[in-house]
């Protein structure tokens, strides 16, 4: 009975935070790769299994034998999840929504409303009747912090099976089959040593039923896979669909036309000589005679190609982060697009391009940045001050850098305007000079001397015809009419009047602008919420948070530590998720690899909540969680003098890895000083614990919104860091001034298990 109580519990924290991990990537490529959708992922997925662990679990489990609850709520999530993975899959049909359609944020957040409490209810129901076995009034409650530990443990192991061993070898329908299995299995292993009536020798015959269907469908994953991703690339010929530590990569051909998306990001179409020949030719007959050229991005696209036009080039980088889109490129392109990847004068490198730029010792004379515009935060990192003067430091002297943002050849609305204005000014702050080009697409194109850019098309017409370049629409007829000095000047006038916004690594404005620019196309929703945190001073943050920490303390009558347990076990829920994925945020605009390591960090993240919980005591539960909430107060401030302080050093590596692991032990010392607080009270033990647990995840799902999708690209993480330690520092100031009053009374029919 231990023994497979032990096992269903480990399993259901492994199998929930892979499938946590697998769902978030199908649905990110679903919403266009957006960290807002990320945030919002999150936070609905807290907030449903917050429901399942408190409210819903008190609704559900008033009657019935808690185990036989618990063994088949467990074998519901192992049919539940194939069938969620289906229906996320179906939302494109069910919709109406194309490959690369964005989607805004209302009908973003009532998708993901309506498609995550199958899976995330029963989830949360899971720990309420966990604690609930284990809560009898022999053991008075001393084994509630087993269950956390056990769940976290799982979560640890999932989360680095999720990345090294699921998502490399299987694929996600194969993933979730697999889970299935495992939890199938527990579920009948944990039913076959609980006493259950009337058929106790039937039970068992799960197991091997259950290894039968999972044979089955695993055989059957295969088709299903490719089933599936045809359903979603049903308006074209699908190629080749394959997650990669960065993403979800697919390949696909409309017409003669072949599309390569990542996570539902388009990155580039072949052929398309217009964009290949405009995003390199502007910016190369700026420079009177480019030797060496550095492309982040694009390449394969027909890019190195142009560049390889102009005679003086001797030398082509070519950077690009996920090497699976080389490989495909080499399979499904023509053979005369990709022969120029093994010309003698092009380097192909496969790295993080701000990594590349960062580390390397040649000197270019043009930088061209062929990515898409920053609508994520890990693209945001390529348009940020910090990356600039990178760049700056690369150039040769008279050198040339271009970036291009998507525009509308006439109208620009003021979204768009202050998006423009942002990077405009951004790059002035690093470079000497900056040209803005008019058009479908403007283009920046920047340099570290002054006089050597010029707008004027009669130079570029001059430079076409001294190279005796060949190109199919950067023509000569065409220059004058699309770089006209009428164009010119109403698009600089209309920037100037724009805020001068700059863009920074740990202050994404640029997300914020590329966002409300995006929502201008879809919906008006979500602009008043940009709008009001842009216009609140920083400084109202801080007072609105005291303010309802006051507010709550005077309009409670009972005021004592026990009364406030569920609104400081909110408040370090949303702490823990908020540090979080500050941690991931930092790590991804440091290193640009978040995706291919947040199994680590996840991982890391619970094994140090399974050490915080191990180590929080079993008696003095009162220091134990004023000590809890002291490292609460203290840990936004370790984050920002290591992240901060130092971002690019070589102990940054070792700095994550550490602040991940003692945010994690925190969480888990946090939480299970509060849960035996709860069971030296006396009153309800499973219920509280389970409504606790429900308090956790609202304060959590509270958090990933709120910090991931206005906070940070607002204020900053550095402000957002302070925000985070004031709050906390008001809760601990509370509970030291509150009374901590252990009650006497004996366990009642209220302590018994659920």
């Amino acid at each position: 009975m231990v023994m497979s109580f032990n096992f269903a519990v480990w399993t259901a924290g492994f199998t929930s935070i892979c499938i946590q991990i697998l769902f978030m990537r199908e649905l990110m490529s679903v919403f266009y790769g957006n960290e807002l959708s990320l945030g919002i992922i999150l936070g609905v997925w807290l907030f449903w299994t917050g429901m399942g662990s408190g409210p819903l679990a008190n609704l559900f489990g008033k009657t019935g034998n808690p185990r036989r609850r618990f063994a088949w709520t467990l074998g519901t999530l192992a049919l539940l999840a194939p069938a969620t993975l289906v229906l996320i899959r179906l939302i494109r049909t069910v919709f109406g929504l194309i490959p690369g359609e964005r989607i805004g944020l209302p009908s973003m957040l009532g998708i993901v409303f309506a498609v995550m409490p199958f899976f995330c209810v029963p989830s949360g129901l899971l720990y309420t009747y966990a604690c609930a076995l284990v809560s009898s009034p022999e053991n008075g409650g001393r084994s509630l912090t087993r269950v956390y530990m056990l769940e976290t443990l799982g979560s640890a192991a999932g989360g680095l099976a999720c990345t090294l061993a699921f998502i490399p070898r299987f694929s996600a329908v194969e993933t979730v089959c697999l889970l299935s299995l495992m939890s199938g299995l527990a579920a009948a292993l944990a039913a076959s040593g609980m006493p259950v009536p009337k058929k106790p020798k039937g039970i068992p015959l799960w197991i091997p039923a259950i290894l039968v269907l999972g044979f089955i469908c695993i055989r059957a994953a295969g088709p299903a896979q490719k089933a599936l991703d045809r359903l979603l690339w049903r308006h074209q010929t699908l190629l080749e669909m394959k997650s990669t530590p960065y993403g979800l990569l697919a390949v696909v051909r409309t017409g003669e036309q072949t599309t390569f998306f990542e996570s539902g990001v388009p990155l580039f179409t072949v052929p398309d000589p217009l964009t290949a020949e405009e995003s390199v030719h502007y910016a190369l007959f700026e420079h009177p005679s480019p030797r060496n050229v550095l492309l982040i991005g694009g390449g394969v696209a027909g890019g190195i190609g142009e560049v390889l036009k102009h005679p003086t080039v001797r030398c082509v980088d070519y950077v690009e982060l996920d090497p699976e889109i080389v490989l495909a490129a080499r399979r499904f392109l023509p053979p005369e697009v990709v022969a120029v990847l093994d010309r003698p004068d092009v380097r192909v490198h496969t790295v993080d391009g701000r990594r590349f730029i960062r580390t390397t010792l040649r000197k270019y004379d043009a930088v061209l940045l062929l990515l898409p515009d920053p609508y994520t935060a890990q693209l945001n990192r390529f348009y940020t001050r910090e990356c600039f003067s990178q760049v700056d430091k690369i150039l040769r002297p008279g050198g040339v850098f271009s970036l291009q943002i998507p525009s509308s050849e006439n109208a620009i609305g003021s979204e768009l305007v202050n998006h423009l204005a942002s990077v405009q000014a951004t790059l002035l702050t690093v470079f000497a000079d900056v040209i803005v080009l008019p058009g479908e697409t403007v283009r920046f194109i920047a340099s570290n001397r002054k006089g050597v850019l010029d707008s004027d098309p009669e130079r570029f017409i001059r430079r076409i015809r001294e190279r005796n370049i060949q190109t199919h629409y950067f023509r000569e007829y065409f220059l004058p009419y699309q770089l006209s000095k009428e164009r010119r000047e109403d698009l600089l006038a209309r920037l100037k009047k724009a805020p001068r916004r700059i863009n920074a690594d740990f202050k994404p404005i640029g997300y914020v602008d590329d966002a409300l620019a995006w929502a201008s196309g879809f919906s008006s929703h979500i602009k008043p919420f940009y709008r009001f945190f842009l216009a609140l001073h920083p400084a109202f943050l801080f007072a609105a948070a005291w303010a309802c920490i006051l507010l709550i303390f005077f309009c409670t009558k009972q005021r004592n530590a026990y009364t406030f347990l569920p609104l400081a076990v909110a408040a370090g829920g949303f702490t823990q998720i908020a540090l979080e994925w500050i941690l991931i945020l930092a790590f991804q605009i440091i290193h640009g690899v978040a995706y291919q390591n947040l199994a680590w960090i996840i991982a890391g993240f619970m094994c140090g909540m399974t050490l915080g919980s191990a180590a929080a005591p079993a008696q003095k539960w009162r220091v134990g969680f004023l000590l809890a909430q002291t490292a609460m107060v203290l840990t936004p401030l370790a984050i920002r003098f290591v992240v901060l302080g130092s971002p690019e050093s070589p102990l940054s590596g070792i700095g994550f890895g550490a602040l991940t692991v003692w945010c994690g032990a925190v969480a888990g010392f946090h939480f299970t000083s509060a849960n035996r607080f709860a069971v030296a009270a006396r009153s309800r033990a499973a219920r509280k614990a389970g409504m606790l647990y429900g308090m956790d995840l609202f304060g959590s799902a509270l958090g990933a919104v709120l910090v991931s999708a206005f906070l940070v690209p607002v204020y900053g993480v550095s402000l957002v860091l302070n925000l985070i330690f004031w709050m906390n520092l008001g809760w601990l100031v509370v509970l030291l001034s509150l009374p901590w009053r252990r009650r006497k009374t004996p366990f009642t029919a209220d302590d018994a298990p659920l």
